[in-house]
């Protein structure tokens, strides 16, 4: 299980839901939670309802999502109703540590597609081990991981239209050119954004141009030794409402890690999310009493799902033939995998796209398959199709929808 945490206490408790019987969606998550909520009534969780018209219908084409992406997110439960108390209280923290970002600084259509994840889909689906060594299984292939290398240039190739090389710069300055059949892009929004700076091969082109327009969130990650145990009720747990605008994870490693199983204090790592406020605050500002601290402070290291992001997201493929990119701030609307909104899990489904597609390229026949996600549920389905009828329908009668 784990926690939701705000200045009062415990909000709200997750159960583990794949021991439990499954039922239709959202059904059985709102039955398996009702009992964890603590001060959340039943009728400010009932004022989320009219969000479900928003669910259905919001990925049902280019135009539809496009509308959701425009406005924010809390414009968007504003107008559907929710009350205060549930924003305040349950959504604006969860997408603080979901998103990253306020519901008034995120995209409705990227807040929808977090939400349709946790809520209409996949309930038994959040207790599985994803994080595998895969830097030794990257070796084991014969490949090369180089540390402190920074890509600063490409080399472009006019008449077969291709990345030829990169170039890259070690930590001494040093530059050295790397030839290359075929490029991946594998980095977040600034260091992008920083290669099409340096690259003009790269910032000649407009699906390269415009990543400039993405925003990002700053971080700060934190991981405290104690000089003795301090027992949490879970050990995973979110924090909101301590800082404005900040949420945060807490994760007690000495249950989730078994390098730290046998210390014999507690070790935390504490991540806080659109950290902005956080990252001037010196080390002694931020840890008051402990044994020993890490502190980690990543400046943009997060994509902002910001209102309008959408049409500024690249896809894995781009206009060079041999040149791919992987992320989770690649396009995530309509007929996108089901991982998106969620980071992890939507980078590492580009990256198996982005290998096959570099594969394809290349003429190799190998290909890694990409698991799609579980299918809707049947009346999920049914309400999906039937709101897609009715924009269509309301559409040929010349009626458009009120959103900017």
């Amino acid at each position: 299980m784990s926690s939701f945490y705000s200045p009062e206490g415990i909000q709200v408790e997750a159960p583990v839901f794949n021991t439990l019987p499954r039922l239709p969606t959202p059904l059985g998550s709102f039955l398996y939670t009702s009992s964890y909520f603590r001060n959340l009534s039943v009728v400010d969780r009932l004022t989320a309802l009219p969000l479900f018209q928003a669910l259905l219908e919001f990925d049902a084409d280019e135009e539809t999502y496009a509308s959701y992406d425009a406005m924010s997110a809390r414009e968007l439960f504003r107008k559907a109703g929710v009350s205060a108390k549930l924003y305040r209280e349950f959504l604006q923290p969860i997408l603080l540590v979901t998103l990253f970002a306020p519901g008034e600084q995120l995209s409705a259509a990227a807040a929808l597609g977090a939400l349709y994840y946790y809520v209409l889909a996949h309930q038994a689906d959040f207790d599985v081990f994803i994080f595998k060594p895969w830097l030794e299984l990257i070796n084991s292939q014969g490949c090369r991981v180089l540390g402190n290398n920074r890509v600063v240039d490409v080399i472009h190739d006019d008449e077969s239209n291709k990345i030829t090389g990169i170039v890259a710069m070690d930590g001494s300055g040093e530059r050295t050119v790397y030839d290359a059949d075929v490029v991946v892009f594998a980095v977040g929004v600034q260091a992008m954004q920083r290669i099409v700076a340096s690259s003009p091969a790269l910032a000649g082109r407009p699906e390269f141009a415009t990543i400039s327009n993405l925003g990002t969130v700053d971080v700060l990650a934190t991981r405290l030794w104690l000089d003795r145990r301090v027992p949490l009720k879970n050990p995973s747990n979110v924090l909101a409402g301590f800082e404005p605008t900040t949420g945060a994870t807490v994760f007690d490693l000495n249950a989730l890690q078994n390098e730290f199983a046998d210390e014999p204090g507690s070790v935390f790592e504490v991540d806080f999310y659109h950290a902005n406020q956080l990252l001037p605050l010196t080390e002694d500002a931020v840890i008051k009493k402990v044994i020993d601290s890490s502190i980690l402070r990543f400046k943009g290291a997060v994509t902002l799902f910001g209102p309008g992001s959408h049409q500024h997201m690249p896809s894995t493929t781009t206009s060079f033939w041999n040149v791919f990119m992987l992320g989770d701030w690649l396009q995530q609307g309509p007929g996108a995998h089901g991982a998106r909104g969620l980071s992890q899990e939507k980078a590492s489904v580009t990256g198996l796209l982005a290998a096959n597609a570099a594969a394809s390229s290349l003429g190799l026949k190998s290909q890694v398959e990409v698991l799609p996600v579980e299918e809707d549920e049947a009346h999920i389905a049914a309400g999906k199709s039937a709101a897609q009828t009715l924009r269509q329908a309301a559409r040929a009668f010349g009626l458009r929808s009120p959103f900017l």
